[in-house]
């Protein structure tokens, strides 16, 4: 099999530098070498966020009530990248993308590629929820994976969990895209929409299905009393829609540069 392994560098990094600043490098590392013998990737890629999201062009606020990060931490991240490179582990940047942006660019222009008869298949370390809408559901084509490296209730050490959005009873991607801009994302200041909890988000997407039905009903007369909270709270919902997708860009991607 052909996998091509991608992990959101900062999602993992800062975990480990915010609960042990002086280990956080070599917890990283340990996370690369665990994940090669877990999943035998014949590509990989350390997924770094850009310093400026292009979601702030759309949202002044988007992350805005994050605390900054020490001095210490970026210094640290720069060892960490010096590391890498010096035991040849690739990493993407960008001006603009966050790390899930990154993974989706891969995936998104690799997911017909083939590699000696044999399609490419993705494996997403990250633990952000986010990135559960690269999932393929069907065809396992994309997996996503939280690296825990602990001990379960029954005291078996676990290093990899798969997540789904079958955890979060969606059927579809869509179905979790939808939920996300309709509940926001109060860590990320992405608004969503006004006074939509998880039942009536549930409830929402249940009775449409999709965004584009939600906003073609919107724009008739009809009066659907499970959409007067998006009606009311419209731009919000429609901004939210966009901050929370990840890009899906034509790229052209050379495979040599990552071959582990």
């Amino acid at each position: 099999m052909n996998t091509f392994l991608l992990i959101d560098l900062n999602n993992y990094f800062s975990r480990f530098y915010f609960s042990n600043p002086e280990s956080c490098i070599e917890r990283y590392l340990l996370l690369i070498k665990d994940s090669i013998k877990e999943f035998s990737p014949t590509w990989i890629c350390n997924c770094i966020d850009a310093p400026i999201s292009f979601r702030k062009v759309i949202c002044e606020l988007y992350k805005s009530n994050r605390e900054a990060k020490p001095p210490e931490y970026y210094s640290s991240l720069n060892l960490l990248k010096f590391n890498l490179q010096k035991f040849k582990y690739p990493i993407q940047t960008s001006k603009s993308l966050e790390a899930e942006d990154i993974c989706s660019l891969f995936i998104e222009n690799l997911k017909d590629e083939k590699q000696n008869e044999n399609e490419i298949k993705f494996v997403v370390l990250s633990n952000d929820k986010d990135v559960l809408q690269l999932e393929t559901v069907s065809n396992n084509k994309v997996r996503i994976f939280d690296y825990f490296n602990r001990k379960n209730d029954e005291g078996v050490k676990v290093k990899f969990v798969q997540k789904s959005i079958r955890n979060l009873e969606f059927e579809n991607i869509e179905q979790l895209t939808l939920y996300l801009s309709l509940r926001g994302d109060a860590s990320d200041n992405i608004p969503g929409v006004n006074k939509c909890g998880d039942v009536g988000a549930r409830k929402i997407i249940a009775e449409f299905g999709s965004y584009e039905n939600i906003m073609e009903i919107l724009t008739t007369n009809f009066n659907f009393p499970s959409l007067k909270l998006v009606k009311n709270d419209l731009e919000n919902f429609k901004m939210s829609y966009q901050l929370v997708q990840l890009r899906k860009d034509e790229w052209k991607v050379n495979l040599e540069r990552y071959k582990l």
